[in-house]
Parts: structure tokens; C-alpha cells; sequence
């Protein structure tokens, strides 16, 4: 393959660089026809002008269109949880971690979602983008301020345990074991 038309292909990965997706989503819009694609040694290669092309029809800008689904699913969890409040009959907080979002996610995220979609409705995507920057800021206090992830120990596959050596057990009676 020449260095010209390898060029013109790209990754899923690359891909999903360029239009703010996963390399799972590329895939999906691979098999639904939206991106064309072709197999080279096994690797799934997708046409750089096919992506051109995918852009050009997109009613507004990617990263617009990514802060606009990003507003989307925040405010949808937050119906669902409402929902599912009612319909299980919680107590506000009563599950801890819906009551953490409920009180200090959703009550800062859900107005700057409201703004996100305002602005991208009148094309004002330099709002968008602001807007888009202070969700990912209040994303990422909530984390760590509510919601740490706790990492006890790197996590190994299965074929990764079986090359570790096995611990030292301490003898019960002292000396070696």
C-alpha cells in the first residue's frame, strides 16, 4: 500500500478522533452504511472522504453536535431518575448514589444542559462550546469531590494472573514455609 493511499484511510480510532465518537460508534455507522469501509489484513480501514462526507452533512459543527448529545443524555438521566423516584416511591437521597447526583450534580448540570441546547438552536456555537467547557468542569468536580473511583489494584486478565508468581505465604509456625 502506498503512502498516498494510506493516507486517504483511516482507523476507527482516528476516525472517532475526528467526529467525537467511540471507535465502537464508527463501527456501527460503518455496518449502517453511513461511513464506507474496507478490510485490509483484518484491520477495518475507513475512507477519509467518506468521513469528509459524513461531516458535511451533520446539520451543525461535531463538537457541537457531541455537546449537544452530551446535554441530551444528562437531561434524560435526570428524567429517568425522577421516574424512577415516583415509581419506587424513594425518599429524596434515600439510594445513595442517586441522592448524591440529586443533590449535587443534577441541581448545577441540568440548567448548563438547558443552555447548551438553547444556544445550539440559534446556532451560537461559540455559547455552545463555553457551555459544553462548564459541564465538563461541573463533570469533573462531582467526581471527585461525590464520586471518587477508588482503585484498590490494577486489574489483570485471567492470562495475566496465571504468569504472576505466586505471593509469599508466611509460615503459621515461623521459619520458611
Amino acid at each position: 500500500m502506498t503512502a498516498a493511499f494510506e493516507s486517504d484511510l483511516l482507523t476507527p480510532e482516528q476516525t472517532g478522533a475526528r467526529i467525537c465518537k467511540s471507535a465502537a460508534a464508527v463501527r456501527r455507522l460503518v455496518k449502517l452504511g453511513k461511513l464506507t469501509a474496507l478490510k485490509e489484513g483484518g484491520r477495518l480501514l475507513i475512507k477519509a472522504e467518506s468521513v469528509d462526507a459524513y461531516i458535511s452533512r451533520l446539520p451543525h459543527p461535531v463538537q457541537v453536535m457531541a455537546a449537544m448529545h452530551d446535554a441530551q443524555n444528562t437531561l434524560g438521566a435526570a428524567l429517568r431518575f425522577q421516574r424512577a423516584s415516583r415509581l419506587y416511591g424513594w425518599a429524596h437521597g434515600a439510594y445513595s448514589a442517586r441522592g448524591s447526583l440529586e443533590r449535587h450534580y443534577f441541581p448545577a448540570a441540568l440548567p448548563v444542559c438547558r443552555q447548551v441546547l438553547a444556544a445550539v438552536k440559534v446556532k451560537d456555537y461559540a455559547q455552545v462550546c463555553e457551555q459544553a467547557d462548564e459541564l465538563w468542569r461541573i463533570r469533573s468536580d462531582y467526581q471527585m469531590l461525590h464520586a471518587p473511583i477508588e482503585v484498590e489494584q490494577p486489574l489483570l486478565l485471567p492470562k495475566q494472573r496465571a504468569q504472576r508468581p505466586p505471593a509469599e505465604q508466611p509460615s503459621l509456625f515461623g521459619g520458611s514455609p
